[in-house]
């Protein structure tokens, strides 16, 4: 010791090198593809090939089989077995089931998938045709990591996005379905994507052109799929676009908007040529105009209906209410625990029952849809409360993150404007809704990213586990109806009608019946029509499908009652048929 120390002095410590947060392999673009692709495959194993998670999947099936007995896949036609004395279709058998200008019996959705998917039958039947839906999530996944990054999110932001997009929410439960959900909703997502980048500062007018009309081709790629996406198109160019305006930047929300618009309209016109082609005229204009006509209408039914695509455990209002009280208290939990120097507390342990404990109850009746996006998607609900800067001063990602909030909540109302009406409730996650659910969960992720773990893997635990349920719900949907399907073929009826509230299963059980003679009817007078049909027809029994325990008469049509057959479907619902012979 000098003579200048002081023999109390302590030695300064070395400044700390700042520490590396360790990279998780799963990270890794081209790793989390293939693991992706693989959860899917193996996943979808789990499920029934013979069964579906709704109606609309049955009607490709219907379509698929059609090509495949004709060798010809550009040939939709589903045919029609009395078309002879029901000319018009009042009485076809698959619901939804159209006449073409050149007189096919058409059964489709979307034109572009059915098309797609073809080939995939052909090569090794339903499950080979799953490659298109899995494409669409995996596209939708990259498009979270993408979109991540653009608002600011590190690597593990961006990981956290791929993963709770691709299996821990809804994306993964239509990815193992032959429904066009991931496909539209990739589109979607890729077009929001193209559309902050052609916003960008950094581009050139001819990149901010070329980029503007790629999202605005997207956005009518994901039009020819779901019809929404019109919708979401213009919430978010409208909102980009005077984003621009507000920042006098009046050149480039021109050119974005403009150059989108057009891009829109080369997207349909490609879907509409193609239709006109196939089919002889266009189908999905004439639906998205069937939206615009009714849109506002049955106000009452309509905010119902939204609720329940928003908050619904299940399609009940007292669904509804519990899933409210979950949604406020986890959102409560996430804005407490984000902020500054929290700890965990007993207003904490309060809100989390609250969040789990509704769920919980709401759940216990067993396997069941969830209809409720922010039931399903526990990411969007941080998206909600995370999605607004706290502080005044701010930069362009926060900016970003706000403008995708404020458009998926404008959306939402608008979609309830014009969505079917009857289809919330059969339906997982809001499938009406799924851009703004993947626009908050996108948000939600990069800001609970760099949060504290605790609220993090509490979120992401909710979001695990109730897509677990959803899975467990879809493996027990196909298998029972593969089984009803499988019971309904062993019948020997020549005729089966479906009758009112059933009208529409038929296209459940195509898998096994897609030979089979079905008629669908609305009402006493189309019935009576429909047991006229069967006479005509030259056979002398039939069976009616109702539903367990409906009241039936004991002579139809100069047939009598001969007896009644339960079909056991999921969750302790069943069905009967009533057989009739001369």
């Amino acid at each position: 010791m000098t003579l200048t120390e002081s023999p109390h002095a302590t030695e300064a410590p070395a400044p700390r090198r700042p520490t590396r947060r360790r990279s998780s392999p799963l990270g890794h673009p081209l790793l989390g593809v293939i693991l992706l692709v693989a959860a899917y495959v193996g996943l979808s194993f789990l499920n029934d090939p013979s069964g579906y998670l709704g109606t609309d999947t049955g009607g490709k099936v219907l379509t698929l089989q059609a090509m495949e007995a004709r060798g010809d896949v550009g040939h939709l036609d589903v045919g029609y077995w009395a078309e002879e004395w029901d000319p018009n279709g009042d009485l076809h058998g698959y619901w939804g089931t159209n006449r073409s200008t050149d007189g096919a019996w058409v059964q489709v959705t979307t034109v572009p998938m059915v098309l797609a998917a073809g080939p995939l039958w052909d090569a090794g039947g339903y499950r080979s045709t799953l490659a298109l839906p899995m494409l669409g999530g995996v596209l939708t996944a990259l498009a979270a990591r993408a979109l991540a990054g653009r608002l600011g999110g590190d690597r593990r932001a961006r990981s956290l996005a791929f993963w709770v997009t691709g299996l821990a929410g809804p994306v993964l439960l239509y990815a193992l379905d032959l429904w066009e959900h991931t496909l539209g909703l990739a589109a979607m997502a890729w077009a929001t994507v193209f559309l902050l980048d052609a916003a960008g500062d950094e581009r050139t007018s001819r990149g901010r052109l070329a980029l503007a009309a790629a999202a605005g081709v997207l956005w009518g790629v994901g039009f020819s799929m779901r019809t929404e996406a019109l919708l979401y198109g213009a919430v978010l160019t409208a909102i980009v676009c005077l984003d621009g305006a507000r920042r006098r930047r009046w050149g480039r929300a021109v050119q974005v908007g403009a150059a989108s618009a057009v891009g829109v309209g080369i997207g349909i016109a490609a879907n509409s040529l193609l239709e006109q082609t196939v089919l002889g005229s266009t189908m999905r204009n004439g639906r998205a105009g069937g939206a615009a006509g009714v849109g506002g209408s049955e106000a009452t039914t309509r905010l119902r209906e939204g609720l329940i695509t928003t908050f619904g455990l299940d399609a009940g209002s007292t669904g509804v209410v519990l899933g409210i009280v979950a949604v406020v208290a986890l959102g409560m939990l996430v804005r407490r625990a984000v902020r500054p120097g929290w700890t965990f507390d007993r207003p904490d342990v309060v809100l989390g029952a609250l969040a789990v404990c509704p769920v919980l109850v709401g759940l216990a009746g067993g396997p069941a849809f969830v209809p409720g996006f922010l039931i399903a998607s526990p990411f969007a609900v941080a998206g909600i409360v995370l999605g607004f800067p706290a502080s005044i001063e701010h930069d362009e990602q926060d900016d970003r993150i706000r403008l995708l909030t404020i458009a998926a909540i404008v959306a939402l109302p608008l979609v309830w404007a014009f969505q079917y009406v009857g289809g919330a409730g059969p339906q997982w996650g809001g499938r009406y809704v799924l851009a703004s659910a993947f626009l908050l969960s996108v948000v939600g992720a990069v800001r609970l990213a760099g949060s504290e773990a605790p609220i993090r893997r509490f979120v992401l635990a909710a979001a695990a586990v109730i897509t677990a349920f959803g899975l467990t719900w879809m493996v027990v949907r196909t298998h029972g109806f593969a089984s009803a399907g499988e019971q309904l073929a062993a019948m020997d009826d020549p005729v089966l009608i479906a009758k009112d509230s059933t009208g529409f299963l038929p296209r459940e059980f195509v898998a096994e019946n897609g030979e089979r003679r079905w008629l669908a009817t609305l009402g006493d007078d189309e019935l009576d029509r429909a047991v006229e049909v069967v006479g005509l027809a030259g056979f002398d029994r039939f069976g009616v499908l109702v539903p367990a325990g409906a009241t039936m008469p004991d002579e139809l049509g100069g047939m009598r009652r001969v007896g009644v057959e339960r079909v056991p479907l999921v969750s302790g619902a069943a069905l009967e048929v009533v057989h009739y012979a001369r």
